[in-house]
């Protein structure tokens, strides 16, 4: 990931994101995706170019793999996703501050939208 890697405050907007959109039950499945209050909008990840992000820049994109997070653009976000190989693995979670939409990218090549 190109964007800017956010080392201050990771835990308190990951928390946030969580309180938002998370139910009680994590981490009981592991993945954030497994645990939504809401039921998301499913897509396969090839149609991630036709998405329309309320927002194109400072995302913040997190990486529940290497929990990392980023602050980033949609540009770079579909740039990452489009260099996937078929064997690589990815789940990641796409918001901004306002915590009022989410778009989450699963290893099973699925997109998970909620607000968008």
């Amino acid at each position: 990931m190109k964007g800017s890697f956010v080392i201050q405050f990771n835990d308190t907007i990951i928390d946030k994101f969580k309180e938002k959109f998370i139910d009680k039950e994590y981490p009981k499945l592991i993945l954030l995706s497994n645990h939504l209050k809401e039921k998301p909008r499913v897509l396969p990840i090839g149609k991630l170019n036709t998405v329309v992000f309320p927002k194109t820049v400072n995302l913040f994109f997190y990486n529940e793999r290497t929990k990392k997070l980023y602050k980033t653009n949609r540009d770079e976000i579909l740039e990452l996703v489009n260099k996937l190989e078929p064997w690589d693995e990815l789940d990641a979670v796409i918001f901004d501050e306002s915590l009022e939409w989410v778009i989450m990218l699963n290893h099973e090549d699925l997109i998970f939208t909620l607000g968008v």
